[in-house]
């Protein structure tokens, strides 16, 4: 499984709604596909269920770039989760935790020359740490859990991170190529070094930065950016 990155290294949060309760959800409970916060200012952050299943995890021996961590195993998702629709963008971060906007591709970034006269409040925020993270997560539980559903809040969700295994089953969808969009990739199907193509010779675009968050296709469950 190929994660794409531009040039220029980004940490982009990913939010999601993980169970850590011991009270277990209801076999029929009516789950809505989408929870929307509203962090104020006119500013908000989609969530998008995803639903429990089994997947391959890794990558097949003879896929090529193959590396000898990934091999296949099958993995099995036993509650359902909500991951952010898109990256967390560089409006939503400041809006929430009140900071100034930490992105290198900013108005006031160190890559501030690679966006001149962009709005970039809806790049996804990078140069985001861990720590910025769970700081990012312990605030939206702090405020924003009473827009939760209450089966949800009963069986113990809370906003946190996912898990390399959560990650890779929702940007999957239920493929089994190396990008959820097919076996290719050449910066016109996500956010990556066209120059470098993948699995074609037909080379591509190469923004060199981020851009707004769904730019691109999403996958078959409604997730946007995932590689």
């Amino acid at each position: 499984m190929h994660r794409l990155l531009p040039s220029c290294l980004v940490v982009a949060v990913l939010i999601l709604v993980s169970a850590c309760g011991k009270t277990p959800l209801p076999p029929d409970a009516d789950l809505p596909k989408e929870i929307v916060l509203d962090l104020g200012g006119g500013v908000s952050l989609e969530l998008v269920r995803v639903d429990p299943g089994e997947f391959l995890m890794g990558s097949p021996a003879d896929e090529v770039e193959h590396r000898n961590d990934e091999t296949q195993h099958s993995v099995e998702i036993t509650k359902p989760f909500y991951l952010g629709k898109y990256e967390v963008t560089q409006e939503q971060y400041t809006q929430l935790t009140g900071l100034g906007n930490p992105s290198y591709f900013s108005p006031t970034g160190s890559g501030r020359g690679q966006v001149a006269g962009l709005d970039t409040s809806r790049f996804p925020v990078d140069q985001v740490s861990w720590r910025d993270a769970t700081a990012f997560c312990a605030t939206l539980n702090n405020r924003h859990m009473a827009v939760v559903p209450t089966v949800l809040r009963k069986a113990g969700y809370k906003f946190g991170l996912p898990t390399e295994a959560q990650w890779e089953y929702a940007c999957r969808a239920g493929t089994k190529s190396p990008f959820h969009f097919d076996s290719e990739s050449n910066g016109t199907q996500a956010n990556a070094d066209g120059t470098i193509p993948y699995g074609t010779k037909t080379p591509g675009p190469s923004l060199r930065r981020t851009c707004p968050v769904g730019s691109y296709e999403p996958n078959a469950w409604g997730l946007y950016d995932m590689h």
